[in-house]
C-alpha cells in the first residue's frame, strides 16, 4: 500500500510540474522600436506602422528586406496566442503556396513565434538580425 502512495504522489508532483512548465512563457519582451533599430542598423530598408485601436489584429508592423524581392515580415499580436494562431495558419499554407506560383515563387513561406511576435519570411539571411535580438534578451 505504501508503494502505491508513494508512486500516486510523485506522479501528481511530475503532473503539477508539467503544467507549470508548459503553461508559463519565458520571452523577455521584444518592441518594435528595436526590431526597427536593429535592421536599420544591419543596412535594411524597413518600413513599420503602429496600431492603438485593439480591433485591428496587430499593434505593429515591421517589413524589412535588403535589395532584392525578399522581405522579412513582423506582426505584433495583442497576445501570444494570437501570434501562434496566426503562425499556424500561415506555416505550410498550400493555399498561399498554389496562389504565389504563377508569381515565381516556389519556395515555403518560413514562419515563426516570439512571444506576441509572428514573423515570416523566404530568405533564412533576413532573420538573422531578429535572432540577434532574440540572443541578447535570453542572455
Amino acid at each position: 500500500m505504501t508503494v502505491k502512495r508513494f508512486m500516486s504522489v510523485v506522479l501528481l508532483i511530475l503532473l503539477a510540474l508539467s503544467l507549470v512548465y508548459c503553461g508559463s512563457s519565458e520571452h523577455e519582451e521584444i518592441s518594435c522600436a528595436e526590431i526597427v533599430a536593429s535592421y536599420e542598423a544591419a543596412g535594411y530598408t524597413v518600413s513599420h506602422s503602429q496600431h492603438h485601436d485593439e480591433d485591428f489584429p496587430y499593434e505593429c508592423t515591421v517589413n524589412a528586406h535588403k535589395g532584392g524581392d525578399d522581405h522579412v515580415y513582423f506582426y505584433f499580436y495583442w497576445t501570444e496566442g494570437a501570434a501562434k494562431d496566426a503562425a499556424e495558419v500561415d506555416e505550410y499554407n498550400v493555399a498561399e503556396w498554389i496562389f504565389a506560383l504563377p508569381f515565381g515563387e516556389y519556395r515555403w513561406l518560413r514562419t515563426g513565434t516570439y512571444g506576441r511576435i509572428e514573423y515570416s519570411y523566404y530568405n533564412t539571411d533576413l532573420i538573422k538580425p531578429f535572432q540577434e535580438i532574440v540572443k541578447q534578451k535570453n542572455k
